[in-house]
């Protein structure tokens, strides 16, 4: 996919003054084809011209199936595996955030953090940072010990839709702050994992 219709993606709206124009449209071409006299043959014809319109329009937009699949290309690109003790996550700080039809969030840099036995002593954490519009991946390898603490924090994050309340991992003596999703169960498990340690 290239780099502008990752960014159209971003920038598109769920309805846009184009949409509503068409939606308006087909509504009163259908009421003066169906209830006023002589209107059928005026206003089935412009019914269909629009809903066709709506049709053409919408299927020209990105679907979040083709983000989902250009994350994939990224990461079979770079040899990046995803396992059982993998996070993924989108980070909603300093990004544009779109809301997706299945009411997840997720912006232009995805954290793919893949972590190595979650409840023994010594864990690393291979952390990739995945920037969807400009197709690059930065990689960040840590290791902790039995003495290092991992906690979950929240915080509220402000984006061009509202704000978040978001939650991080953060590792002592380690400037970076994991984002996870605390509704998926397996996530939830291996984060209970790395903070009962």
């Amino acid at each position: 996919m290239k780099k502008n219709l990752t960014k159209k993606y971003f920038d598109q709206k769920n309805f846009s003054i184009v949409d509503i124009v068409l939606i308006i449209s087909a509504v009163i071409s259908g009421v003066i084809g169906t209830f006023v006299n002589g209107g059928g043959p005026i206003g089935l014809p412009l019914l269909f011209l629009f809903v066709l319109g709506i049709v053409i329009f919408r299927s020209t937009k990105i679907k979040d199936s083709e983000i989902d699949l250009l994350l994939k290309q990224i990461l079979s690109t770079n040899g990046i595996t995803v396992t059982d003790t993998t996070i993924t996550c989108y980070d909603l700080r300093n990004s544009t955030v779109k809301k997706r039809k299945d009411g997840k969030l997720c912006s232009r840099r995805c954290f793919i953090t893949n972590i190595s036995n979650p409840s023994s002593q010594e864990v690393v954490f291979d952390i990739y940072t995945v920037d969807l519009i400009d197709s690059t991946v930065e990689f960040v390898s840590h290791r902790i010990n039995s003495d290092t603490k991992v906690v979950l924090i929240e915080e509220t994050v402000k984006s061009n839709i509202g704000s978040h309340r978001t939650t991080y991992l953060q590792i002592d003596n380690f400037d970076c702050k994991i984002p996870v999703m605390l509704n998926d169960y397996t996530t939830s498990q291996i984060i209970e994992k790395l903070c009962n340690r």
